[in-house]
């Protein structure tokens, strides 16, 4: 009984822990600095929008965050919800974001997957 305890405490901490990585990387992306988004992504990090499209390697998903910057001259990510199971952070999100022809609201969804306390898996979602 100890042990199943045990097992299930440190597996709840790992869900919190991993919890917290995605939402401080929102928080600074929120931010818009690009390198600060360096310590949050593995190396082999591979990210996939709505496209389907995959971005591999923490490098070209850190380029493609710099164009987002650079198109969006304001952004914003909101969550809403945000769930773990396991290795999996599931994220109800809003983003917010302004451009020349104006300001939208999208509802999105993020799947992000962690390994060695570092995102190694993101897939976004648009509504």
């Amino acid at each position: 009984m100890f042990d199943e305890t045990r097992n299930s405490t440190f597996r709840g901490i790992a869900r919190l822990e991993n919890e917290l990585l995605v939402r401080d990387f929102i928080e600074v992306m929120n931010g818009r600095d690009v390198s600060a988004l360096t310590p949050f992504l593995h190396r082999e990090v591979q990210y996939q929008g709505r496209d389907g499209q995959a971005v591999l390697g923490s490098r070209a998903v850190l380029a493609l965050f710099a164009r987002f910057v650079q198109r969006f001259p304001e952004f914003e990510v909101r969550i809403h919800t945000i769930n773990c199971v396991e290795q999996a952070v599931l994220v109800d999100e809003t983003l917010r974001a302004s451009t020349s022809s104006g300001r939208s609201a999208t509802p999105a969804f993020a799947a992000f997957l962690i390994k060695d306390y570092q995102i190694i898996g993101w897939n976004q979602l648009f509504g």
